[in-house]
């Protein structure tokens, strides 16, 4: 029978039914097609609520109230009128307990637990595997306040898991049997023994807004288990577990999950199919619209090995967010947790139309999809369409959830909630982990109210609004012309099903339209102002005084699935305003309003509005443009022009391609402005370049070019930039290279101003090129050659603000036994290569990236100029010769801020020639500690002068902050040195001034060290030590140390046997060698 004809028989039943019984079937079409009227008359039954106390039961949490429970709900099921299954507030100790059926009740059996459950510790207190039951029943509705506890953290977790032996027994919390129709809202449960919440058997069930909760580690504690069950809706829950956040499993049949989130626990999972024979088919399952923070896995498909034939077809995983998740796709049909499985044929299990989409986020593994299907039954019609995954940033905290309710929020439309929703948002945005700010079913009065930033948080804020919110009525309740406004962000995930009523029905569009005369006040509804890659989805707005929507200077921010809605007549009440932001999308959307559905407006670029329906309103506008001076311009508004070599050319957008090539997939060359790739596949080639440029006189300049969302795998280079030696003046900037992924790439990132493709160039001098503003971000994949970066820029003409930002690179050759000093060579976080260097380098940064084990040094910056080194990471063993951290040459006006370094030689270096060098809030240790120096090794170096280190830990290390020249040097100096507020932690020689430094013992010693050091001040170095002296001044015999200045030095010794290998120190705790004019020591100790 085709859906059509069912949908015939089913209305005539109806329709002949209600003659018999009108009350029920009324009651029936109205809860599942929402237009049926109330029946005439007053109902057949009294409504009745049975109470458990009434029937005996007792809310100390340690009386036994299993028998008064049975009572009531014998009481309640055998009721013939309508009733409901009441539990008040309180902890009641509940024992394993059955609710069964069929029922007497008229209509829906209603269960109303207000009070929270516990169950009891011991296994052995379950006759079966479930706690609480409900079976037999058809239309039940089950809600409260409650939360299930089933304290599984006292005896069963610790039992092993079941993977990887036989468990005594699993404890579902709550389980459905036979049991349809029926809907399960706001309810807790937390600490499963087993399942929490298990469907078996079941027929058109919703289970929405729920919360379960239990630690990752909590052994097969699957959130909600579903089995042999058909037309169940998981919706707008949140679910923590050491297990399957969901997990569908054999004989299920059309099950929907969407605005749920998962995490911590192993995800949203489709099995483990293929245990046992005649297994029944999983078909048409689809999770929509989902979060994943923090869990093993996002979305999984697993089927054991050496398995029965079976099925698993028509499965979706659509618009799901990840968050630092170890496998988000996976389908693994190898599937053996314990490893002791038989694994002598390939899984039997078929997987068909499969569709994963829309699937973004970052992950924490090797891979971001791993596809392991069966070598005997192949998978068939696996489709992955706008998957965006990439490694995250930083170390990984723990999730919180800031619920407004928790500040003192009410849900009852009247109270004003705006403090409460401020203290839930700045602990929420100041929550050094991953957090949301949540806003759970109700209405909310919330007046004029700013999300302010920048947020304290490690990844994506989510801002997830169930509930409703509602506005004031008035105009004066608003000191500014917006009532919900978030502010200075990055990277912010609003969604929900919420509706943000701005109530401007009842008083603002009274005012005349702003188009006749002057308005009292426009109020924007929601205000996005200075928010970069961000998400606003699956959201409603309605009756906004004024804009409902409003974007400014906004960047990189994706409007999905938003619903506008305000009568045609409304004034001035735009559906989304764009003004001065770029890099736009706003995508299948439905606005209806007063004014334009979406306006763009002055200095507004790169615009993207697909697959939105406009209406009523006054459709889709470009401006009003010419109103005030000065108005910047509006450009690249969905431009569709396709390219691959650029010349001369403006707005171009080649998107979505396929290339391979001799030579490069794309390049830009001169003249070109506003161009943009993205989403487009390289190799073989010569990689996406700028260039080259410089080969002929008076070339156009090059600007705001722009690589992003793109692939590159086995080309000879990835993203480059090449000019001529010896060129002609010319300019190139505002370049970016965003989201890239390399795959086994020579060269991923280069800078070549020395290009010379035949070696026959004209290199009597360098390029004249000048290129500025270009960064490079998010470039993460593997490389082949010996350097990850590479930077080769004019000796003549410095590259300018040169960005890279979370770049993870990862070498595939073996290394060389010595690796030549490139200009720029770094691999990101990786092990094996290269080190980072920066020559002829100015006004640039360097954040967020790793390096580690290099065989020289690992960053170096030569004839560098303001130049900011920002949260490096940076390790290698403490025995790794000659791997100085950062090693400065030349350079001035350097920040090196916030930043780990270990290694096996000094952490930071800095060396002749540098000048203004703050270190700062850095941690040193393993290594050499912090140095100036050597110094004095060839004639003619330049001064070191106004260096300071601030606010820095050194760990272990053989050197705390150390100045070292070498004997018989030729005559220099170094002044103005400042190291100030250092932690030492059980460091060899804390405070050490070396003007005999000779690391080999062969040195030339005929005469003293010529370095004249003056002006030097150790202020609060305190901690501990580990050798005879904490600090030690061996200055030079002939020119003598000169201003040198310890305040606040507080040093204690922790070994007093301990004595250095290559020298005799003598026998104090602080030791001054050679000529020392000026030496000034206050308030300090030497223990």
């Amino acid at each position: 029978m085709t859906n059509y004809n069912f949908i015939i028989v089913v209305k005539f039943l109806v329709t002949f039914l209600i003659f018999v019984s009108p009350n029920k079937i009324l009651a029936f079409y109205d809860r599942f097609y929402g237009y049926a009227e109330e029946p005439m008359g007053p109902p057949s039954f009294p409504y009745e609520v049975f109470d458990v106390s009434e029937f005996g039961a007792s809310s100390n949490a340690d009386s036994d109230n299993t028998l008064a429970f049975e009572k009531t709900w014998w009481a309640a099921c055998n009721h013939q009128g309508r009733s409901k299954f009441y539990v008040p507030e309180g902890r009641f100790l509940v024992d394993a307990i059955q609710f069964k059926g069929p029922c007497r009740t008229e209509s829906t059996m209603e269960v109303e637990i207000t009070g929270d459950l516990i169950a009891p510790t011991s296994i052995k207190d379950f006759p079966s595997n479930q706690w609480i039951g409900f079976s037999q029943l058809n239309d039940i509705f089950l809600y409260g306040s409650t939360n299930l506890d089933g304290r599984g953290d006292v005896e069963a977790w610790k039992q092993k898991s079941c993977e990887d032996s036989r468990c005594d027994k699993l404890i579902t919390s709550l389980s459905l049997e036979n049991v349809s129709n029926s809907i399960i809202e706001n309810i807790s449960l937390s600490n499963a023994k087993g399942f929490h919440l298990r469907l078996h058997s079941a027929s058109n069930v919703t289970v929405h807004n729920v919360s379960i909760s239990s630690p990752w580690d909590s052994p097969n504690t699957d959130g909600i288990h579903v089995h042999s069950s058909s037309f169940i809706n998981i919706t707008n829950s949140t679910i923590g577990a050491g297990d399957d956040c969901v997990s569908i499993s054999t004989g299920s049949l059309d099950v929907l999950v969407s605005g749920t989130h998962c995490g911590p626990g192993h995800g949203f999972s489709i099995g483990s199919l293929g245990k046992v024979k005649n297994e029944e088919e999983v078909r048409r399952i689809k999770f929509q619209n989902c979060t994943v923070n923090g869990a093993d896995n996002g979305a999984r498909i697993k089927t054991w090995p050496t398995s029965p034939p079976s099925e698993a077809s028509d499965i979706t995983f659509e618009d799901i967010l990840m968050i630092n998740v170890s496998n988000p796709i996976i389908i693994d049909q190898e599937y053996c947790p314990s490893n002791s499985c038989n694994t002598t044929s390939a899984s039997l299990v078929k997987l068909s139309n499969i569709e994963f989409k829309n699937i973004r986020g970052t992950y924490s593994s090797d891979f971001g999809v791993n596809l392991r299907c069966s070598s005997i039954v192949a998978c068939e019609n696996i489709t992955l369409i706008d998957v965006n995954l990439n490694e995250p940033m930083g170390p990984s905290f723990p999730y919180e959830v800031f619920d407004v309710s928790k500040f003192g929020a009410s849900p009852n439309a009247e109270s004003d909630n705006t403090l409460a929703f401020e203290k839930t948002w700045w602990a929420a945005c100041n929550h050094q982990g991953r957090s949301k700010f949540y806003v759970p079913e109700g209405r909310f009065l919330v007046g004029a109210i700013q999300f302010k930033g920048p947020c304290r948080t490690e990844s994506t804020m989510e801002v997830e609004i169930t509930g409703d919110l509602i506005a004031p009525t008035g105009i004066k309740d608003f000191p500014l012309n917006q009532w919900i406004g978030f502010s200075q962000l990055n990277d912010i995930f609003l969604y929900g099903s919420t509706n943000l009523d701005g109530r401007g029905d009842v008083e603002a569009w009274k005012q005349k339209s702003c188009e006749d005369s002057k308005c009292d006040k426009l109020i924007t509804s929601l205000s996005l102002d200075n928010v970069s890659n961000s998400i606003i989805e699956n959201i409603s707005l309605s009756n906004a005084k004024g804009f409902h929507l409003r974007l400014d200077s906004a960047s990189n921010v994706t409007v999905h699935n938003v619903s506008i809605s305000s009568p045609w007549d409304s004034p001035n009440t735009d559906g989304i305003h764009v003004h001065s932001s770029s890099f736009i999308n706003i995508t299948n959307s439905t606005i209806g309003a007063g004014d334009d559905c979406v306006s763009i407006s002055t200095g507004s670029l790169d615009v993207l509005v697909s697959g939105t329906h406009c209406g009523p309103g006054h459709g889709f506008s470009i401006g009003s443009l010419g109103k005030v001076k000065n108005e910047e311009e509006v450009r690249r508004i969905n431009p569709n022009t396709d390219g691959i070599h650029v010349h001369s050319s403006s707005f171009i957008n080649i998107t979505n391609s396929t290339i391979g090539a001799g030579d490069d997939c794309v390049s830009i060359s001169t003249g070109s402005l506003d161009v943009l790739v993205s989403g487009t596949h390289c190799g073989p080639g010569h990689g996406f370049s700028i260039g080259s440029l410089g080969k002929v006189k008076n070339e156009e300049e090059v600007r705001r070019i722009k690589f992003q969302n793109c692939t590159v795998n086995g080309a000879d280079n990835g993203a480059r930039i090449k000019t001529w030696p010896t060129s002609p003046p010319s300019e190139a900037s505002d370049i970016t290279f965003e989201d890239i992924l390399m795959i086994n790439v020579s060269n991923p990132i280069i800078i070549d101003q020395e290009y010379c493709p035949s070696n026959s160039c004209n290199t009597t001098s360098a390029s004249l090129v000048k290129l500025s503003n270009i960064e490079f971000k998010n470039i993460r994949g593997t490389y082949s050659s010996d350097f990850g970066v590479n930077l080769r820029c004019s000796s003549i003409v410095a590259c300018e603000n040169i960005t890279l930002i979370d770049v993870n690179l990862n070498g595939t050759k073996t290394p060389k036994e010595k690796w030549e000093q490139e200009k720029f060579s770094t691999k990101g976080s990786l092990n094996g290569l290269a080190s980072l260097s920066l020559d002829n380098v100015s006004n640039s940064i360097i954040e967020n990236i790793s390096l580690s084990n290099a065989k020289g040094f690992h960053l170096r910056l030569d004839s560098a100029s303001n130049v900011t080194v920002h949260n490096v990471s940076i390790s290698s063993p403490w025995d790794s010769p000659n791997t100085d951290g950062i090693h400065v040459h030349s350079s001035s006006f350097i920040n090196i801020t916030n930043s780990t370094i270990g290694a096996g030689d000094d952490c930071v270096s800095i060396s002749t020639g540098s000048l203004d060098v703050l270190v700062s809030g850095t941690h040193c240790g393993p290594g050499h500690g912090f140095s100036i120096g050597s110094l004095g090794k060839v004639k003619n170096e330049e001064e070191v002068r106004r260096i300071k280190f601030q606010n820095c830990t050194v760990n272990g290390a053989d050197n705390g902050v150390r100045i070292k020249t070498w004997p018989t040097s030729p005559p220099s100096q170094a002044s103005d040195i400042t190291f100030e507020d250092i932690l030492m932690i059980n460091v060899s020689n804390p405070i050490f001034i070396d003007q005999e430094y000779c690391p080999s013992n062969s040195c030339n010693t005929t005469s003293a060290s010529m370095v004249k050091l003056s002006n030097i001040e150790f202020k609060n170095i305190r901690g501990t030590y580990r050798s005879d002296i904490g600090v030690n001044l061996k200055c030079s015999s002939v020119v003598a140390c000169e201003n040198i200045t310890l305040i606040d030095v507080n040093l204690n010794g922790t070994n007093s046997t301990y004595k250095t290998p290559k020298e005799k120190w003598e026998q104090e705790k602080f030791s001054t060698k050679g000529s020392l004019n000026g030496l000034a020591v206050f308030n300090s100790t030497f223990n």
